[in-house]
């Protein structure tokens, strides 16, 4: 069976923080049920985008996040200067680089790994 629409179908609504952009509005909808609740998230790196964690941690949900290059580094990270300073360090060795936007706290934390450099944004870390 084959179901065919017509030009003439109503036009759906747009989704809720549909301009907040894809990625945020698709989390800020997602998470919305846990809003206020204190909860953390753990977000792959394809979803790590700063606004985004901080307008989750306004609503009351915390994140954190794997960052990764995809094409580039996510805004207001400077990976290749986190990378070069841990290149280094002992294996095993974890850096904690505090940062604030929006009153919000967004701390980046690095851990030496021996081929590569973990890096992870986190907002989660203000709730204990």
């Amino acid at each position: 069976m084959e179901i065919v629409e017509g030009k003439d179908r109503p036009e759906r609504p747009k989704p809720l923080y549909n301009e907040e952009g894809k990625i945020m509005g698709l989390l800020l909808r997602l998470y919305e049920s846990i809003y206020s609740t204190g909860k953390v998230i753990i977000l792959h790196s394809g979803f790590c985008v700063h606004n985004a964690t901080i307008n989750l941690r306004k609503k009351g949900v915390f994140a954190s996040a794997l960052i990764k290059e995809q094409r580039y580094w996510p805004k207001h990270v400077d990976g290749e200067v986190i990378k070069n300073y841990m290149s280094t360090k002992e294996v095993g060795s974890t850096h904690c680089l505090p940062g604030e936007k929006d009153g919000v706290k967004v701390d980046a934390f690095a851990l030496k790994e021996p081929n590569y450099v973990m890096l992870l944004m986190s907002t989660w870390q203000q709730h204990y």
